[in-house]
């Protein structure tokens, strides 16, 4: 198949509270490359990788690429589908890099580039080359407004966080 004729790929948020299943549900996914962000062990025996320090978006989107190099090497084929587990975890790192490394409103500058620029990353490296992509959140209880959320800042909050960013979203919801 031709690059103007790969399909495009699906970019779907699976969010909930903490041990709601969300990596369970990432392991089960056939085909698949996992960026084991969170600090908690991983224990699913799927073809996996923690990433290094978050140091910016460029090495990041460097190692995701090199790891996906790999996987092909191994398989013979790209993932099918890359798992993000979890975005929270991510933009956490992205927030503190941005807190250690700049000042003042630059602080907030560098969040909202490296947050808009891993999901062009999404987009344009995965997505439009028929890679699905399935994005892991932790939500919590936003009392304003009375729902849970996927936690963000500034402006990337008040226009819904990740949830803005996908194609489909599904909310896990345990007892």
């Amino acid at each position: 198949m031709s690059n103007s004729q790969t399909r495009r790929g699906v970019k779907l948020l699976i969010n909930g509270l903490e041990s709601s299943g969300k990596s369970t549900i990432g392991s089960q996914i056939e085909d698949a490359l996992v960026v084991v962000i969170d600090e908690k062990p991983y224990s699913f025996s799927v073809p996996h990788y923690k990433p290094s320090e978050y140091t910016g978006l460029a090495a990041f989107q460097k190692e995701l690429g090199e790891k996906i190099n790999k996987y092909i090497d191994k398989y013979d084929k790209p993932p099918r589908t890359v798992v993000v587990d979890t975005v929270t975890k991510f933009y956490t790192n992205l927030t503190k890099y941005a807190n250690d490394t700049e000042r003042g409103f630059d602080i907030h500058n560098r969040i909202n580039l490296d947050t808009m620029g891993f999901n062009v990353m999404l987009e344009k490296v995965l997505i439009d080359r028929g890679v699905n992509v399935v994005i892991l959140a932790h939500v919590v209880y936003d009392e304003a407004t009375k729902r849970f959320i996927v936690p963000a800042t500034g402006q990337f909050a008040k226009t819904g966080s990740w949830m803005s960013l996908v194609d489909e979203a599904s909310y896990l919801f345990t007892d």
